[in-house]
């Protein structure tokens, strides 16, 4: 009799056992699942990749670094999204420019981009306006022109003529050096626009991803 009790309460907890595994199975099954969520990715914003090159290409510009602040606000002027860091960034262009003018050609050239910077700049701005430089740089270029000195004797023809073939040699040859370190320049910061516009397109496409990502994992 004693062994028969002994199975049957054996039996019995087995059985109990078996319900309360069956029961927990159940219970797992029917709970509904939760979607995982996905880390969140830290990712700049396109203003504030331009914010970051406008305060990169100032503080060149302070460093005496004109050939990469001309490359950053070269980029900037042409790629920025918002209106005012683009005039902001032909402006350090323009300025840039006339740091680096070597000559007449060079200086007009850095004053036609001021120029069009005036054309575009609001009527109104909040700190100094810098307009302002416009006469004055004009003025300078009138100066630069009036004050060329002029031969105050006249010489034989004979001696006009091969002094000019002189300084017309020696002005090509100087147009031809000019030209070298141009293009070598040019080069350099062709290559550093490219680098830079990369850099942009690769973030914003990490953007657009991540809003791509952030829609669908919001959408029901």
């Amino acid at each position: 009799m004693n062994a028969e009790r002994i199975i049957r309460n054996i039996l019995i907890s087995m059985n109990a056992i078996l319900v309360l595994c069956l029961l927990g199975l159940g219970i797992t099954a029917c709970a509904p699942s939760r979607a995982v969520q996905p880390a969140a990715v830290s990712t700049p914003r396109p203003a504030e990749v331009e914010l970051r090159l406008w305060r990169e290409g100032v503080e060149s510009f302070s460093k005496s670094d004109y050939e990469k602040a001309l490359a950053l606000f070269e980029t900037l002027s042409e790629s920025a999204r918002d209106s005012e860091m683009s005039r902001k960034a032909l402006f350090g262009l323009a300025s840039t420019r006339l740091v680096l003018a070597k000559t007449q050609a060079e200086f007009n050239e850095a004053m036609v981009l001021l120029n069009c910077w005036k054309e575009i700049a609001p009527a109104e701005m909040s700190s100094e306006d810098p307009r302002l430089l416009l006469s004055a740089l004009e003025r300078f270029s009138e100066f630069s022109a009036a004050e060329t000195p002029r031969p105050k004797t006249r010489r034989k023809d004979r001696d006009i003529v091969y002094s000019n073939f002189l300084a017309c040699r020696n002005s090509l040859q100087l147009k031809e050096k000019e030209m070298e370190r141009m293009k070598s320049r040019l080069e350099s910061r062709d290559r550093e626009i490219k680098k830079l516009k990369s850099q942009i397109e690769s973030l914003e496409a990490i953007h657009q991803k991540f809003q791509e990502r952030k829609q669908e994992v919001s959408s029901p």
